[in-house]
């Protein structure tokens, strides 16, 4: 390490802002408060043992050994007063304060003060009978790693402490040559004493560094974790839209049209034999396959374009009955075939502000699976209710349900599953997911009831959408 490196790691104590110095001093302060409480009763202890061993023998020493046991016994006695109070202060404090950063720096520096009070009264009452000050070196060592305090206040705090010790001593060694070694290896100590605290501080500061950077990188890291399961399943859902999509063009787009080859070959062969009897079966059969594929096409179009994001929402104001008949005649051949009623109850003007060319094409989904599964004689049943404000539209039917298994799935792209109709109807499940995605565009709610053979039943709610008339803006 450089002098200019070593420098730095020294005296580096301004590189927190406002609010981390507050957070790094309130660590250290409840750092501190957690070493004082489990060493106050050890210390308590080694007070009472000194005071017991001091005590033992007292009487019958000669008056200067009185007046140093003596000396030592109150010493010890005021530190096992002032740790047993500190004991119990911290033990009915402990859980009780949310906010006491205040009161655990005062008890941090009350505390750090007491100790060097107790190393310069057992250091001068030594020189008794002894040259040694060995309570203070002792003190001045251990206090700095014990308790942690900002290096003005411990700075300050030795420094009154050697000015006490400094006289003090005077009272009971009278030796100038022992006194003056004294002094200055006193003077020695409360510098290696403020040397460590500065050393502490400074370590618990470059620890606090580290530990806030790695909560920052582990917080990062978490970010970056999520951000690619984020862009795995993006990925994995392209994957399967994509499949899907060729899916749908390999297979549900080709069969129809060999359907429709097929007739208009058998409708040429009558022809050329002057067979007509089952023309109109033929042309039947192809306007069927027709108008199912203009379905599957304006779901495969209007999917692609929400896909690319080129589908635009524009709400408009208008009557949803007309939509409600409109879808209604539009699968009214579908229902017809198998004989299906189709019921609309509550039926009324109702002017609303939504996209009518996705109310539409959601309605005619939905009517349109409900037909699919519902048996021959069946009936399926719209229903529309507002309270002034919301609009509420429920699709029904007494048909084969959907097993819970498949609920699940019904509207996710990589898990639609299309299970054919009571009459053998095929589909590729694109309906409902254009179903979703154009409630989702609306900021509809919508809920599935059903249960196996029967029936289902859609709702959907579409909030504040309800208007008194249409107005010249719309």
């Amino acid at each position: 390490m450089s002098f200019s490196d070593y420098s730095r790691f020294l005296f580096n104590l301004a590189t927190l802002s406002k609010e981390e110095s507050k957070e790094f001093e309130r660590s250290l302060s409840e750092r501190n408060v957690r070493f004082l409480y489990i060493l106050a009763p050890i210390i308590v202890f080694l007070n009472s043992i000194h005071i017991v061993l001091f005590y033992y023998g007292l009487e019958g020493s000669s008056p200067i050994e009185y007046k140093w046991r003596l000396g030592i016994i109150v010493c010890h006695s005021l530190s096992l007063l002032f740790f047993s109070s500190l004991f119990l202060t911290l033990f009915l404090l402990k859980d009780k304060v949310d906010n006491r950063t205040n009161i655990d720096l005062f008890i941090s520096i009350l505390s750090f003060m007491m100790g060097i009070s107790f190393g310069i009264g057992l250091s001068s009452l030594d020189q008794l009978i002894t040259p040694a000050i060995s309570p203070f070196l002792f003190i001045c060592v251990t206090s700095p790693i014990i308790i942690v305090l900002r290096p003005i206040y411990s700075i300050l705090i030795f420094l009154v402490s050697y000015t006490i010790m400094h006289f003090l001593m005077t009272s009971f060694q009278t030796n100038e040559a022992i006194l003056l070694s004294n002094r200055v290896n006193a003077l020695s100590f409360v510098g290696i004493g403020a040397f460590s605290s500065f050393l502490m501080w400074n370590t618990n500061l470059k620890r606090f560094q580290q530990e806030k950077l790695i909560k920052k990188q582990k917080i990062d890291l978490e970010k970056s974790y999520s951000s690619l399961l984020e862009t795995s399943e993006t990925i994995k859902l392209a994957n399967s839209t994509k499949d899907k999509f060729f899916s749908i063009i390999a297979h549900d787009l080709r069969s129809p049209f060999n359907s429709i080859l097929g007739f208009a070959d058998l409708i040429k062969t009558d022809l050329s034999e002057g067979r007509s009897e089952n023309l109109s079966q033929y042309i039947e059969f192809i306007e069927l396959s027709a108008k199912k594929t203009i379905q599957l096409l304006e779901n495969l179009l209007l999917w692609a374009s929400s896909q690319t994001g080129k589908l635009q929402f524009s709400p408009s104001t208008f009557d949803i009955a007309k939509v409600i008949q409109n879808v209604v005649q539009l699968v009214y051949g579908s229902a017809e075939k198998k004989d299906i009623s189709i019921q609309i109850v509550n039926l009324h003007t109702l002017y609303v502000h939504l996209d009518e060319a996705m109310i539409q094409t959601i309605l005619r989904n939905l009517v349109s699976n409900s037909i699919k599964y519902t048996k021959v004689k069946g009936q399926v049943k719209i229903e529309m209710q507002s309270d002034g404000q919301d609009l509420v539209l429920k699709i029904s039917d007494n048909g084969i349900g959907i097993r819970p298994s498949i609920r699940e799935s019904l509207f996710r792209i990589d898990r639609s599953i299309s299970t054919e109709g009571t009459n053998g109807e095929s589909g590729t499940g694109l309906g409902l997911i254009l179903v979703k995605e154009f409630l989702h565009l609306h900021k509809a709610k919508w809920e599935i009831q059903s249960e196996v053979d029967k029936g289902t039943q859609f709702l959907l709610n579409f909030p504040q959408c309800v208007r008194d008339q249409v107005t010249e803006k719309d």
